[in-house]
């Protein structure tokens, strides 16, 4: 089972992957996201989970409140949001981000608390 954010109707999430998606296509223009293929983990009670090799866009909270129309992200923040499917999306704010992913990877927070370890590597376990 994916990890996925909850707690707001399915509408919003369907919206806001719509609206981000339109705002974040290659011909958008104007943003400071990027696009990067990730492999994620998350911590389990057991340990970490299996890895995901997931296409991700690294985006400031700044950028993502403007998106959204929101002001649920720390605008000094940097974000990982990767799309699972329609509808189904994980917002993972990064412990620190120095304008690069490594493939060593950095540590990151989803809304519900859930601690992540994200890389920009093309090996992933």
């Amino acid at each position: 089972m994916l990890p996925l954010l909850t707690g707001c109707a399915p509408e919003f999430w369907d919206a806001m992957a719509q609206g981000m998606a339109r705002s974040y296509a290659p011909s958008g223009g104007g943003t400071d996201s990027e696009r990067l293929n990730i492999c994620a983990k998350y911590q389990t009670q057991s340990g970490w989970s299996q890895a995901y090799k997931v296409s991700a866009t690294i985006v400031k909270g700044s950028e993502l409140n403007s998106k959204m129309g929101t002001f649920n992200y720390s605008p000094y923040s940097t974000y990982a949001v990767i799309f699972w499917a329609e509808g189904e999306a994980s917002v993972l704010e990064m412990d620190y981000y120095y304008g690069t992913l490594s493939a060593y990877g950095v540590d990151a927070t989803d809304q519900r608390g859930r601690k992540w370890h994200i890389a920009h590597t093309t090996i992933c376990y």
